[in-house]
């Protein structure tokens, strides 16, 4: 693999469902994770506070990073934020 910068399979969404959470769970989801595919995920607290996370690859290391708590950004600008850091990720580049 070399320095080349990946993501995993499950984070590519080959195979996998992408774009599984609907805008209602994702308003009345309670504690816990919720995969959306394609490493993005909604993480929801004890206390219902909720954020979404970006798993993803580069030279071999899991990384995540954080892109804005919820509603502060909802679930339509996640996937977008969460697509163009995978392109990113992709080229080489930490996003």
């Amino acid at each position: 693999m070399g320095g080349c910068p990946t993501l995993s399979s499950n984070e590519e969404g080959h195979g996998m469902a992408i774009h599984k959470l609907t805008p209602r769970k994702v308003a009345t989801a309670d504690h816990g994770k919720y995969e959306d595919g394609g490493g993005l995920r909604l993480v929801v607290s004890h206390s219902s506070a909720k954020k979404w996370v970006l798993r993803f690859t580069i030279a071999g290391k899991r990384r995540e990073m954080g892109l804005g708590s919820f509603p502060d950004v909802g679930l339509a600008d996640a996937r977008e934020e969460a697509s163009e850091h995978r392109l990113q990720a992709s080229a080489g580049i930490a996003p």
